[in-house]
């Protein structure tokens, strides 16, 4: 601004104060920033005013801090005013976009779904999202390739990953730790560990022995413990061979009984100690009420097949039992290999009242939810 101008303002008369209000009142209604120009046409004067006048009473307004300065739309453009400045503004929206989303959303993603009557440069909308960074407000997320760039999330790198690992795994069933990799490529190898390990230590997904052995052989994954069946037949087809070479030996049958429960509670399967606590087991089982925990699951959710966790809360109320028949039903069926018990993994931090809601086994493990083993008979 020449000297002759800023001789110009000094020597104008100021405007009224009212004219001062009125300003203001323009800018707290607007949309977005407003030039110098389109104020002038909104704002209703005390007189006929000059922009040179209102450019003064802007500048007392900016120094104020009633007013704040925005820049130029383009290189060619002029100064805009608000009442608002463009870190407040740009960094609510910013937030609100990317934490609103979907999915992780790359810098070019936020401009093209910006929806503010305001814009923002790359320089600027970059300069925002450092700031919702370093505050842990959003998330970085690795671009989908390499050439792809950063994206931006309000939920962090490993709760983007676990939801697609779980999406994979209920889409594909079992997988082994290379395919189940393939999902989320842009993680690095230790995060990928990490969220292995975290998702493991929740119980939502579960470490599957590999099929075959020697070096080929790979660790699965599938969000429900195996079902021992596909490990066992080899074993089965091996012990049926032997047992009719013994029974054609004249092996009798009591020592072949006696030998198999050996074998099996020396692998750390207990089939008990007398027939007198089987019995035991057997009355006990009969004193939990008959109701097709299982039906209903399925009634409840309809993904209930495909594994999708129903809450201990929600099934005992649909079932109409008392906390402790509900919880021995849920684990008999958990023992019969029909439901998979979600585990809660900070129990302790819970109330009285919040642990009463979850399953127990009664030593000190409290359950969240079930889930139908996938793959089982309907």
């Amino acid at each position: 601004m020449g000297k002759a101008a800023g001789k110009q303002k000094a020597e104008l008369p100021a405007l009224a104060e009212p004219d001062r209000h009125e300003v203001l009142r323009v800018l707290r209604q607007s949309a977005e920033p407003l030039e110098l120009a389109k104020l002038l046409k909104q704002a209703v004067m005390s007189r006929p005013a000059k922009a040179v006048e209102v450019e003064v009473l802007l500048g007392s307004l900016l120094l104020a801090g009633l007013a704040v300065e925005w820049p130029a739309k383009t290189a060619a453009g002029k100064p805009r005013f608000w009442d608002r400045d463009l870190r407040a503004a740009g960094l609510g929206a910013v937030r609100d976009l990317v934490c609103s989303a979907a999915v992780p959303l790359s810098a070019k993603d936020i401009k093209k779904l910006w929806k503010c009557s305001f814009k923002l440069t790359d320089t600027e909308l970059l300069a925002l999202l450092r700031e919702l960074l370093a505050d842990g407000t959003i998330f970085e997320i690795p671009g989908k390739s390499v050439a792809g760039g950063v994206r931006y999330w309000g939920r962090d790198v490993l709760q983007f990953a676990s939801a697609i690992v779980l999406e994979e795994l209920r889409q594909r069933g079992t997988l082994p730790t290379a395919k189940l990799r393939a999902s989320v490529k842009w993680l690095d190898d230790v995060r990928y560990a990490e969220l292995l390990d975290r998702l493991a230590a929740q119980n939502l997904i579960f470490r599957h022995p590999a099929m075959k052995a020697g070096k080929s052989a790979q660790l699965l994954w599938g969000i429900a413990p195996p079902s021992p069946e596909p490990w066992l037949k080899p074993i089965r087809e091996q012990l049926c061979e032997v047992v009719r070479q013994l029974r054609a030996a004249s092996v009798s049958a009591t020592d072949l009984r006696r030998a198999a429960v050996d074998m099996l509670e020396s692998a750390g399967i207990s089939l008990g100690a007398t027939t007198g606590s089987t019995a035991a087991s057997a009355a006990a089982a009969v004193s939990v009420p008959s109701v097709d925990l299982v039906r209903l699951m399925r009634q409840l959710d309809a993904g209930a097949d495909r594994g999708a966790l129903v809450t201990a809360r929600v099934l005992r109320g649909a079932a109409g039992l008392q906390k402790k028949q509900f919880d021995e039903l849920a684990l008999q069926l958990s023992r019969a290999g029909r439901i998979v018990l979600h585990r809660h993994d900070f129990a302790s931090s819970l109330s009285v009242v919040e642990r009463d809601e979850l399953v127990t086994d009664g030593e000190g493990q409290y359950f969240v939810g079930m889930a139908l083993r996938t793959g089982q008979v309907q």
